[in-house]
């Protein structure tokens, strides 16, 4: 997954995004991430 080439930094555009970025973008970082990952590698 990589920042679109139209993004507002220019440093970021067409980069890979980190696990942190990816993981806000599927409302899975935060006070949950625990359960949720569990979940994944679970099911």
């Amino acid at each position: 997954m990589v920042f679109p080439s139209d993004y507002p930094d220019e440093l970021f555009r067409e980069k890979p995004k980190g696990m942190k970025i990816i993981l806000q973008e599927h409302n899975l970082w935060g006070s949950e991430l625990k359960f949720s990952v569990y979940y994944l590698l679970v099911t």
